[in-house]
């Protein structure tokens, strides 16, 4: 396997481990605490910053491709697989977001009904 091959194979992977994240925070929805929240986004940040670094030698190798592909070859269902990850990770990310969203429409909701409370207290 050629080092492109490889590049992608390392990438897929991280992507893999954040796919892995959000469908472990999507199925425990509800069951979080400040503590839980805070060791996922530092557990999330770290796999970006894998997955940056991955991406950048992935990038650099993809820049030296010539136009003779025979000179490199690239297993093309490694970029598929990679691909299919993605979409995954961003159908995973947008159903979080939105649940995120809904918490915080919930919690304004609440902290104006308690405004409204204190001000009629006063």
């Amino acid at each position: 396997m050629n080092d492109l091959n490889s590049l992608l194979s390392t990438s897929i992977r991280h992507y893999e481990d954040i796919l892995a994240l959000f469908v472990t925070i999507n199925n425990d929805r509800g069951n979080y605490n400040p503590t839980t929240l805070h060791a996922r986004s530092m557990e999330l940040l770290h796999l970006q910053e894998e997955v940056a670094v991955a991406d950048d030698a992935l990038a650099v190798a993809m820049a030296e491709i010539t136009s003779d592909p025979a000179a490199h070859p690239v297993d093309y269902p490694l970029i598929k697989k990679r691909q299919e990850v993605m979409r995954q990770i961003l159908v995973h990310n947008r159903s979080l977001l939105a649940t995120i969203q809904n918490i915080q429409s919930l919690l304004a909701h609440e902290i104006k009904e308690m405004q409204g409370g204190r001000v009629a207290l006063n």
